[in-house]
């Protein structure tokens, strides 16, 4: 439920637009702020709930995400829904920052990877799966109710979280861990300044002052965090995890490899609405190959695994996902039917499903017990780095030769007499190379990982 609300509003944007009017810059962020404020406080918390227990923290955000929406559904303005999302962000960074950390936990050996394909496949597939069902509910019950719906089931999660996790410890893992405050403070405001200059790319353009001044500042604190974090005994940043070849890797890999999976469903919700001229309803059905692609990926990945290894598994899930993006900018670019674009959907949702499974539990093999939750919190804090990179920039990309007129029609998908249509698929054919150049990067990162220790494990113990 927490994973689908990330991107729920992928396809339905135009219908919340028409709703409440946003101004582009306010389109951007009605897709970003969720993102956005879970990305910066997701490894602060998964260090939080190494101390205070995973348990409690779970059901805090469980709490806080089913307040956020009940609250965005009652949202009067453009700008009153973005302070509510960002809202719901801290709850979805609460659960999000533990469900990995509790499988991770409780799960070991062998049964690791089983786990995490399981549990990837529910997470991956409703990650592409809310924008069908965002697009399902905004064009039969209007917008208001993609956020009410979630809040029978928020409940539900709620008490039976209550119920089932009663055996996880309720003390803290580790009675000596103790919260880097400057440490975090940095790492979230470094997160706050990379990610508004890549969301300012669509809205201000790649050489705008808003941008340049996101990375600079992105750039001055990196150095003050290294300097903060080798200097305390309880880092919120595990440096010495950096140095190691396979971990950084594959963080890496995941950062590339999530730019098609979370871009090709916004931009191909977009394309079915403004270029097909497909409902919401519509163009959430014709996204359901990838997540069904995601799915059956997510499942099959532990036997791939188990005969290939971690890193062949990934980098064969990554190149899938390659030949999909390629294939996806041939069937935009030439109008294909949709026969050939729901195959190329299929594979995408193929290659993510089983690059996420090996690449998340080599990732969760390099940490100890106390620590699973901020490990698990750094690799999912840089793969949403990696979705809003890939959301930012292919938007910018497709909408890059619009007149700003235009580019606000576009996200109405109001499009009329004289809309350049052929200048927007223009920016969808370069929007798709570049997801395609992303995950052959991932790739090759992710083979990168092969060092000494990835050779010789096939499979966790």
């Amino acid at each position: 439920m927490v994973s689908m609300s990330v991107n729920i509003l992928s396809i339905s944007l135009p219908t919340v637009a028409r709703g409440l009017e946003p101004t582009p810059l306010e389109s951007t962020w009605l897709l970003l702020i969720s993102v956005l404020v879970s990305t910066c406080l997701l490894v602060t918390l998964g260090r939080v709930a190494d101390m205070v227990g995973r348990r409690a923290m779970l059901l805090t955000g469980l709490a806080l995400f089913t307040v956020g929406a009940i609250l965005a559904g009652a949202s009067v303005s453009a700008s009153m829904l973005i302070i509510v999302l960002a809202f719901q962000g801290v709850g979805t960074a609460c659960v999000m920052s533990n469900t990995g950390a509790i499988i991770g936990s409780v799960f070991g050996g062998n049964r690791l990877a089983w786990a995490m394909g399981i549990y990837l496949a529910g997470i991956s597939t409703a990650q592409v799966l809310g924008p069908t069902l965002g697009g399902l509910l905004s064009a039969t019950m209007g917008w208001r109710w993609i956020f009410w719906a979630q809040v029978p089931l928020g409940v539900f999660c709620w008490f039976l979280g209550a119920r089932a996790l009663r055996a996880l410890p309720t003390r803290p893992t580790s009675s000596a861990q103790r919260l880097d405050v400057p440490g975090a403070v940095i790492a979230a405001s470094m997160l706050v300044a990379l990610l508004c200059g890549i969301s300012s790319v669509q809205t201000y353009g790649p050489l705008s002052l808003q941008v340049g001044f996101g990375f600079a500042m992105f750039i001055v604190l990196a150095p003050i965090l290294v300097f903060i974090e080798r200097r305390t005994d309880h880092p919120i940043l595990r440096l010495d995890l950096l140095r190691r070849r396979s971990f950084l890797m594959a963080n890496l890999s995941g950062v590339l490899s999530v730019l098609p999976r979370f871009a090709t469903i916004a931009l191909m919700g977009m394309y079915f609405q403004i270029v097909l001229g497909d409902s919401p309803l519509v163009a959430g059905l014709k996204v359901i190959p990838m997540p069904i692609g995601v799915t059956i990926g997510s499942v099959l990945a532990n036997r791939v695994i188990m005969r290939f290894g971690l890193v062949v598994a990934g980098a064969v899930g990554s190149v899938g996902t390659a030949i999909g993006a390629g294939f996806l900018a041939v069937c935009v670019a030439s109008a294909a039917p949709f026969f050939a674009i729901a195959l190329t959907l299929l594979l995408i949702g193929l290659g993510g499903g089983l690059f996420g499974t090996a690449s998340s539990t080599l990732i969760v093999q390099h940490a100890a017990e106390d620590e699973i939750g901020a490990v698990n919190g750094l690799r999912i804090t840089l793969m949403n780095i990696g979705g809003m990179v890939g959301i930012a920039v292919s938007l910018a990309l497709a909408t890059s030769q619009l007149s700003p007129a235009e580019r606000s029609a576009f996200y109405r998908a109001s499009t009329g007499p004289g809309f350049n249509l052929a200048a927007l698929q223009h920016g969808f054919l370069f929007a798709f190379l570049l997801l395609t150049l992303a995950a052959l990067g991932s790739a090759i990162a992710l083979v990168g990982a092969r060092s000494h220790e990835a050779r010789r494990e096939r499979v966790p113990g």
